[in-house]
């Protein structure tokens, strides 16, 4: 895992995951992972948000659903 503090995410996970190079143009695809998650979480709590949005549901591990149900 290469974990980018500032960010508060795994470059290693999003490199293997979806970095694509299609006709010179680079895609990426961001995987999120429970600790990418419970990271936008404690963001969210600090500043006072309303709370995290995700794109769309469906292609998430169960362990996300972990991370913010604890966080209740």
């Amino acid at each position: 895992m290469l974990w980018n503090e500032s960010t508060a995410y795994d470059l290693a996970a999003i490199g293997k995951a979806a970095d694509r190079i299609i006709i010179g143009s680079t895609y990426v695809f961001w995987a999120e992972t429970a600790e990418m998650v419970k990271a936008r979480i404690s963001i969210a709590k600090k500043y006072d948000l309303a709370g995290i949005a995700a794109w769309r549901l469906g292609y998430e591990s169960p362990d996300l659903w972990t991370v913010i149900l604890r966080s209740k």
